[in-house]
């Protein structure tokens, strides 16, 4: 009896950790939805008070790969839960390595907000909410995965 929990312990504990990634894509999809249909009506009515056209078109290229990013970032978040759900250990492997580097623009985005527009701090919800989540999740899967896998 006991080694059929403690055989179950770990695979319920890697099911939440999977849960806790797909959902960190999920959140960060969500935020980058309503980043994108929050800030782009806002910003592209405020785009003709510059007379110079050069820096309006500008301002404009910078939202869209803004947005770009915010939506690639939450994209490689769901490809990285996928990998990492998966048996295969280079593809868990890469997951973890895909999901790491996730984390780093979250990061980015909750020190640069409050330093530049720290009345836009809603806007820190998801980021960190995607960060907790994948941060979470990836210790909960290191924690539920054998010290061998871990070093290879």
């Amino acid at each position: 009896m006991a080694t059929t929990h403690s055989a179950a312990r770990p695979r319920r504990w890697h099911t939440v950790a999977l849960a806790c990634l797909y959902a960190a894509g999920i959140v960060a999809l969500i935020g980058a939805t309503g980043a994108t249909l929050g800030s782009i009506s806002a910003i592209y009515g405020r785009l003709g008070v510059d007379p110079d056209p050069y820096w309006n078109n500008r301002l404009l290229a910078s939202l869209i790969l803004g947005m770009t990013g915010l939506f690639f970032v939450a994209l490689m978040t769901l490809v990285g839960a996928y990998l990492a759900s998966t048996t295969d250990p280079g593809m868990v492997r890469a997951g973890t390595i895909i999901l790491i580097l996730t984390v780093l623009p979250h990061l980015v985005s909750l020190i640069t907000l409050p330093i530049l527009t720290p009345e836009d701090w809603p806007h820190m919800i998801p980021h960190t909410l995607a960060t907790l989540l994948t941060i979470i999740g990836l210790a909960l899967a290191w924690r539920t995965s054998s010290p061998r896998e871990n070093l290879r």
